[in-house]
């Protein structure tokens, strides 16, 4: 899937959110902020990216530091104060254009071990 366009990972991503077909993605659009794609919605996300194009993401895929997560946690307000507060975790603005990058380079990882 080398060869994979982003305005057809747009539309994987427009499916997968259950967006509107009109609702613009581009490149630098951050899921949280822009999608409101946040904790299992995010994962999920992911998940289904892995399967659709046959690859894996690990932490290492997105030069994730300790305590930095990609995707805000679905709770409140307060829980989700304490939760930065106490553990000091960090949430990325991760944008579509991230996502498409790494599923471009796990995919080039891929076919290299199946050549």
């Amino acid at each position: 899937m080398g060869d994979l366009k982003f305005e057809e990972f747009a539309e994987f991503i427009r499916e997968s959110c259950h967006l509107k077909w009109d609702e613009r993605i581009e490149p630098d659009t951050q899921f949280g902020r822009d999608l409101g794609v946040a904790g299992d919605d995010g994962s999920e996300l992911l998940e289904a990216a892995e399967k659709r194009y046959g690859v894996t993401f690990t932490s290492e895929t997105f030069n994730l530091q300790p305590n930095e997560f990609l995707f805000t946690p679905e709770a409140s307000l307060f829980d989700f104060i304490s939760m930065f507060i106490y553990r000091k975790s960090k949430f990325r603005s991760f944008t579509v254009g991230e996502l498409f990058e790494a599923e471009r380079r796990e995919s080039a990882k891929s076919a290299v071990k199946d050549f």
